[in-house]
């Protein structure tokens, strides 16, 4: 860990994001500042990415810029060296059965996600890795920006072989499937994997079904290969957030050695299958039950993090008739308590 520089990753750890705010504004003026980058936009002029290209390569990398953060501005963040974690000054950083607190204090995240993932691109860059280099507008606001992209931009995208993302919590997933429906193919999932680990003999990177959503998600009908990587930030979306720095140091080197032309390239693009779409997204439900306890179906008794999980369960499962249901008997006993009052 000595070796690494910390300065860019707290600076960048410090700006609150939310898509559109000032503080993504100013990450780009302070952060990109001596790289030359070209903006994507759409027919409006809205902007949807920042991309860097490193020498003639198949390779998309990926990540976005912004956060979910209430407001713009800045924050302080604290390093534990001890542990080499990151994670925000009043936060518990003791895991509870290596799970998710099932009680969760609505308040602002570290900015992790995927604050690692700008920090892990920008290192690939200046170490020559050769590849393009994505930063997504929007990411965190539906995938606004990768959906312009995909949109009015397809042409460019389908010259690729393969977008990997560094937007996945934890240290060892290497994502398969997103929305329910497969991103990359198993091939390419578990070769990935093994070159990670090869690299870095620490690691225990395998292929995971259980994906939410990043921005290539959007890129599965144009691009063959799509995938998610975990990059060592856990708890996201709340004010518990951590990153583990030596972690994604040691990725960042990795991710320096690997041969990425080298991979297979087997899936197609738009290729579907909708029977391990059904057992994918039965699996992700698996996936969140585990990692938030029982997710109560009843809006008032859910915390932050439970209603997205119930949320992303619903939607990928096609069930979003029960989100109509809830939202609808909420509303219903809120005005209740309108009238009563």
């Amino acid at each position: 860990m000595n070796h690494i520089d910390l300065g860019r990753i707290t600076q960048i750890l410090t700006y609150k994001r939310p898509h559109g705010s000032q503080g993504v504004e100013d990450l780009i003026r302070d952060i990109f500042a001596g790289y030359t980058y070209t903006t994507f936009q759409d027919e409006l002029g809205a902007d949807l990415a920042l991309v860097i290209t490193v020498g003639k390569s198949k390779t998309l990398f990926s990540c976005h810029l912004d956060t979910v953060h209430h407001s713009s501005g800045y924050q302080t963040v604290m390093w534990d060296e001890g542990i080499a974690l990151f994670y925000k000054e009043d936060v518990n950083v003791v895991p509870i059965k290596g799970k998710v607190p099932p009680v969760l204090q609505f308040g602002e995240p570290l900015g992790a996600d995927d604050g690692a993932g700008i920090w892990l691109l920008l290192n690939m860059i200046d170490a020559d890795v050769p590849g393009t280099y994505i930063f997504h507008f929007g990411e965190e606001r539906g995938g606004v920006g990768s959906r312009g992209m995909a949109m009015f931009h397809d042409d460019w995208l389908a010259e690729f072989d393969r977008a990997i993302a560094f937007d996945r919590r934890d240290t060892d997933n290497i994502v398969t499937h997103q929305m329910g429906g497969r991103c990359c193919s198993d091939e390419f999932g578990a070769a990935l994997a093994s070159a990670l680990n090869a690299a870095q003999p620490a690691f225990t990177y395998q292929p995971d079904d259980s994906g939410v959503f990043t921005d290539t998600a959007n890129y599965t009908d144009l691009i063959g290969e799509c995938t998610n990587v975990s990059c060592g930030y856990d708890r996201e979306h709340s004010p518990d957030e951590t990153l583990d720095m030596e972690h994604l140091s040691m990725l960042r080197q990795a991710c320096i050695e690997i041969k990425w032309e080298e991979l297979p390239t087997v899936r197609k693009p738009g290729e579907v299958d909708e029977e391990e779409f059904k057992a994918s997204a039965t699996g992700l439900r698996s996936y969140w039950t585990d990692r938030y306890e029982e997710v109560p179906e009843d809006l008032t008794k859910m915390n932050y993090c439970q209603l997205e999980a119930w949320v992303e369960a619903q939607v990928l499962l096609k069930d979003t008739w029960k989100i109509t249901e809830a939202l609808w008997e909420a509303l219903e006993s809120s005005r209740g308590r309108f009238w009563e009052a």
